[in-house]
């Protein structure tokens, strides 16, 4: 096994985002009695009420949620409520350690107020069906994250900090401590199988027991899917580098699925589409596990709905779709499980189930999603779905993302000291 060496720095981060869409309220005395959700760290499933949800740095739809310590580039949130009447909404903000668990301090290190309320919804245009548009530039001024870190991003009815609509991570990161991303490529049979990303950060000034640092890697954005490693694989004087072991390297990408909603017709993608219908009807061509798309743009784990071509703002023009998810399974066997995830779902484990049809021997899933674009996944546990997918063709090309975390047990919370980005070539 022969491994490839590269180096990458991150970008500059693009420009602010503003708006003037939002208002404030006082906080609550403390998040300490915050509902945590199912489980530490998980995100609460989409009421069934909302769809669209975006969150995205510097008004770049495929720019992953981080944010610096002075709000810049800004995060946008965009969502809709698949309602007809428009009515306010709040945003609460809690920081997190660095698995998702909701800091019992969190009140306390965030300045000014905790929650910020949604007040200018936009009723949808003679869309089917009809729904309230939400998009918003947080957090607003009068919110001020003092403490850098992971954050849960709570969004609930008016003032009611436990009815939740949805939830999704974000991150604010010092980013002024000098770190540099790097991989090795694994390479197996003369071809690369797959990549330990590492970064390597100066610890000048910080302290020097590699007790308090940690590392998580993401792969093309899948938050939901980084690895974290508590230990640095070399200390140096005032330097540590962190690279994944060989156990968890990242395998080449070969199970993601593209889906262009943009346009409604029929492609070598589409194989009907309805128009006559109460809501727009498409069904895709079956999904072959073995063949993923691999030409198809990256678009990181995020959906991308404002390249829509319709008259007027595409977040209160484009019409709402029910998509039936087509796969057929190897050998076109039925499997223990099967289950679709995407953009659209949060990327959550076991999403959306997917129903066994006998008749034409696939599995298929009714989803309804905003026109847009947006990429996709078939998982299983089935031994036989897991070796078809293993030895499906993969994307050349991914991103890695680093996030390189301080326990500041003075605040008694992770600190993210630095996020950094790099692509092999």
């Amino acid at each position: 096994m022969r491994r490839a060496p590269f180096v990458f720095l991150l970008a500059v981060l693009p420009a602010c985002v503003s708006t003037d869409e939002v208002a404030n309220r006082p906080s609550a005395p403390s998040s300490t009695n915050a509902p945590q959700g199912p489980a530490p760290g998980m995100l609460r499933r989409d009421s069934d009420r909302v769809g669209g949800v975006q969150v995205f740095a510097g008004g770049v739809e495929t720019a992953l949620p981080v944010i610096r310590l002075d709000g810049s580039p800004g995060l946008t949130l965009a969502f809709d409520l698949l309602d007809t009447e428009p009515r306010p909404l709040s945003v609460w903000y809690y920081l997190t350690d660095r698995e998702g668990r909701i800091n019992p301090n969190s009140s306390l290190l965030i300045e000014g107020f905790e929650r910020d309320d949604l007040l200018a919804p936009q009723p949808s245009r003679g869309t089917r069906p009809p729904y309230v548009h939400y998009e918003a530039a947080l957090p607003t001024t009068s919110t001020r994250l003092t403490t850098s870190g992971r954050y849960l991003m709570r969004v609930t009815e008016l003032g009611d900090e436990r009815a939740p609509l949805f939830e999704r991570t974000f991150f604010v990161a010092e980013n002024d401590v000098d770190a540099e991303a790097a991989g090795e490529e694994v390479y197996e049979g003369g071809r690369t199988t797959s990549l330990l990303p590492s970064v390597r950060v100066k610890t000048t000034g910080l302290a020097a027991d590699p007790f308090y640092y940690a590392a998580c890697f993401a792969q093309d954005g899948h938050l939901e899917a980084w690895r974290c490693v508590d230990r640095p694989l070399l200390i140096q004087p005032e330097a540590m580098t962190f690279q994944l072991p060989p156990s968890l390297a990242f395998a080449r990408d070969n199970a993601t699925h593209f889906l262009d909603l943009n346009t409604l017709r029929s492609s070598t993608d589409v194989e009907r589409v309805d128009v006559d219908t109460p809501v727009p009807a498409v069904r895709i061509a079956p999904d072959q596990p073995a063949f993923p798309d691999l030409t198809f743009p990256n678009l990181y784990a995020q959906p991308v709905l404002r390249t829509v071509p319709v008259a007027g703002d595409p977040g209160t023009s484009s019409d709402y779709v029910d998509v039936t998810f087509q796969m057929t399974p190897p050998g076109d066997a039925p499997l223990s499980d099967a289950y679709l995830t995407g953009s659209f779902a949060g990327w959550r484990d076991r999403a959306i189930p997917l129903t066994w049809n006998p008749d034409t021997r696939r599995y298929t899933a009714l989803v309804r999603l905003k026109q847009g674009q947006y990429e996709y996944r078939y998982t299983s546990t089935d031994p036989r779905f897991q070796r078809l997918v293993a030895n499906a063709p993969s994307r050349l090309r991914s991103r890695y993302t680093s996030f390189v975390f301080y326990r500041d047990t003075r605040r008694l919370a992770d600190r993210l000291l630095a996020v950094r980005s790099f692509t092999p070539s």
